[in-house]
């Protein structure tokens, strides 16, 4: 009778996780299938279009979901809610912290919709669907029915937890292949976003003129890869490491970034306060 029991307990639990959604006859698997394959559409549409060049776009609403062949498939939100340049690398490293972990939060980016933030979303209903009730709640959907113990285990439950295992895998390769789609285009913006120099206004020519130092600066500090200035020591050290790896003399050495490297390293050393 308790072996019974468990397994009913079992079965509520399963019903808990797949039954959740109640807007249609779908369960909470395909439910969910059905709006990344919606999201995948929207990737389609529009990502190939987004100018790396125009920064702006990335931060703007679409219009697609007025006309073109799939309007209802399309969603409008823009790809990131607007943020300043500099916290483009710290924005890309959070992304990938809260896909792995299957969270929302992202700090450097401001509230608001958008694609990120919707895509996080799935992503996160995916981990939750996956996490059986109490008492159950060391189980997780994908990982069974490998992990079915003992007293729980029949012929009925392991088949039906065979079909929902390929259905949760199959959701997690649709989140996954959106998750690509979008970082390799977003990955390439942000970089760009980073790297673009800030102009001067009309009237501060000086000012101007002062920015485009730092920003030399800040190239040349990025190619070493420093977070901040170094002293001569380090930046010698720092020089000589990566010398040795793109000498033109040297096997799979590239004469271009060696003299890029020479470039950015005086670039660095003429504003020390001192040589070393």
């Amino acid at each position: 009778m308790e072996q019974e029991e468990a397994r009913l307990f079992l079965v509520k639990s399963l019903r808990q996780a797949l039954c959740t959604h109640r807007g249609d006859s779908s369960d909470s698997i395909s439910h969910l299938r059905k709006k990344v394959e919606g999201l995948r559409r929207t990737f389609e549409l529009r990502l190939g279009i987004l100018s790396q060049a125009r920064h702006q776009a990335w931060f703007r609403q679409s219009h697609a979901t007025e006309w073109g062949p799939f309007p209802g498939n399309v969603r409008k939100d823009a790809v990131f809610v607007y943020f300043s340049p500099e916290k483009a690398r710290k924005l890309r490293n959070e992304v990938v912290r809260a896909w792995q972990e299957g969270e929302t939060e992202l700090e450097s980016l401001p509230p608001g919709p958008c694609l990120w933030r919707y895509l996080l979303d799935l992503n996160h209903q995916w981990y939750s669907i996956c996490q059986l009730a109490s008492p159950y709640q060391d189980l997780r959907l994908n990982e069974l029915p490998e992990g079915l113990p003992d007293d729980l285990a029949c012929r009925s439950i392991h088949a039906f937890l065979l079909k929902v295992r390929g259905a949760v895998d199959g959701a997690r390769t649709d989140l996954d292949h959106c998750f690509q789609v979008l970082f390799k285009a977003s990955e390439t913006f942000l970089n760009a976003y980073y790297q673009k120099p800030r102009s001067s206004g009309p009237g501060r020519q000086g000012a101007g003129r002062d920015r485009g130092i730092k920003s030399e600066l800040e190239e040349s500090l990025r190619f070493f890869e420093f977070d901040r200035t170094p002293n001569a020591r380090d930046l010698r050290k720092r020089y000589l490491e990566l010398a040795k790896r793109c000498h033109p003399d040297v096997a799979g050495g590239d004469d271009d970034r060696f003299k890029k490297l020479t470039h950015h390293y005086h670039q660095i050393l003429k504003r020390l306060p001192s040589r070393a």
